[in-house]
């Protein structure tokens, strides 16, 4: 008789240690999808970050908000000179954040997304993008300004 109550103390603490572990799972479960949904892109989260950059004119923080691919060419200076030219011209600014709302809409509602227009845009995941621009010069001489200059995006 004097085992009987081990065995159900060791059976007790058998139980408690697998009703931790279970409560710990289910913890770090939630903590990561908690995660997953901080990471994940939220156009409208990202707008108002976007605005706040632009009315702080802080070009560190909008280039950290671009995501740029790897033939993109992207500088904190290019960030700056952005928040400039919003400053400079206000008009732009409100037309690049209207466009910026429609294509978070259109994202939100599964639309067709509308993203050819804007310094800035939403690509299909949701994340900021700049726009690419190529720049050509041509000359029939190497000494002579260009004959022609293109811009394309």
């Amino acid at each position: 008789m004097a085992n009987f109550p081990v065995l159900i103390e060791g059976k007790v603490k058998k139980t408690i240690k697998s009703k931790l572990k279970q409560t710990y799972m289910v913890f770090a479960i939630g903590i990561m999808f908690v995660f997953l949904a901080a990471c994940s892109a939220n156009p409208e989260k990202t707008i108002e970050k976007f605005s706040g950059t632009v009315e702080n004119r802080d070009p560190d923080s909008l280039f950290e908000l671009v995501v740029v691919d790897e033939d993109t060419y992207w500088t904190v200076q290019q960030a700056n000179d952005v928040i400039g030219y919003f400053h400079d011209d206000r008009e732009a600014y409100q037309e690049q954040l209207t466009l910026l709302h429609q294509q978070a809409q259109a994202l939100d509602n599964d639309t067709m997304l509308s993203n050819e227009e804007g310094l800035l845009y939403f690509n299909e995941d949701g994340d900021l993008k700049v726009r690419k621009y190529e720049i050509t010069a041509s000359s029939d001489s190497a000494a002579a300004a260009p004959d022609h200059i293109s811009v394309t995006y």
